[in-house]
């Protein structure tokens, strides 16, 4: 595998955050959230249920779908950073959890009013919110090889930021290409692209394959930051000796040795900055 660049690193680090933001701004926040009380308090009022109240039991389905995700994140989350940070075997978590996003994004387009289910909207939206946090965990466990230490919370932020500027990307395009205001025409005047039809629905039930297929074509940008420099490593390997602490220094004077995977071997030590690998 060719070397790729540490500037290329950090931004293919940055497109995973740009790939993976419109779940949490287009699906639950801004646009499916909103469908989803609507149309669970639509289905309840059919069912003979007061208007207030209906909404009011929609709006608690929908918390209550965000606390049982909440929950299995809390629960996990601490096992799986342990995971990312002691392993080198990362990236068949990322692409496994990749695949929940993927998945839990793209089957909410099967939400429609007419025949919509609660439990599989919430069990749909909350894999896909599980997917999401818990490949986080994994991709910015990579965050410490992308830089000296004093630069890491640099990076995060702009991380962060260029994140969220993909977020309102995405909710920018959604509103003016696909979905429909209460004239039948997008924010740009437009009639939903690919005849998505309001009256199902389904141009605000679009949302999802479009989270899904952003994430996937904007995650395929971020593989840059899982490259590392292999032929570093393999000059080290064929060399076939380590450094060890002497003159009385202390491992923990020494940065630990990792492999291109992520292995960490706390008995070899990485003295290059101060001596040549003897």
């Amino acid at each position: 595998m060719a070397d790729v660049s540490l500037k290329k690193r950090i931004w293919g680090w940055y497109f995973f955050d740009w790939a993976s933001q419109p779940y949490n701004t287009l699906l639950l926040t801004f646009i499916f959230g909103p469908y989803f009380a609507q149309t669970a308090a639509a289905q309840l009022m059919a069912g003979g249920m007061a208007e207030d109240i209906a909404k009011a039991q929609a709006q608690a389905l929908w918390g209550y779908g965000l606390a049982a995700a909440g929950i299995t994140i809390a629960i996990l989350a601490p096992i799986l950073g342990g995971i990312a940070d002691s392993t080198g075997r990362r990236m068949p978590w990322i692409w496994l959890f990749s695949a929940m996003y993927f998945i839990g994004a793209y089957a909410l387009w099967w939400t429609a009013p007419q025949d919509f289910s609660v439990i599989w909207a919430l069990f749909f939206f909350g894999i896909g919110l599980i997917g999401m946090e818990f490949a986080t965990i994994f991709t910015n466990s990579y965050l410490p090889s992308l830089g000296p230490k004093d630069e890491l919370g640099k990076i995060s932020g702009s991380g962060w930021g260029f994140g969220y500027a993909g977020g309102v990307l995405s909710l920018l395009l959604m509103l003016a290409l696909f979905q429909a205001g209460a004239s039948g025409r997008t924010m740009a005047g437009l009639d939903p692209l690919f005849g998505l039809d309001p009256a199902t629905k389904a141009d605000t039930r679009f949302v999802g394959p479009f989270s899904a297929i952003w994430f996937a074509v904007e995650h395929h940008r971020s593989g840059h930051f899982r490259h590392h420099r292999r032929s570093q490593w393999r000059a080290v390997l064929l060399a076939g000796r380590f450094c060890r602490p002497r003159n009385g220094a202390e491992a923990a004077d020494y940065p630990v040795l990792s492999d291109p995977d992520g292995h960490r071997h706390p008995d070899r030590v990485a003295v290059a900055h101060v001596s040549l690998w003897h």
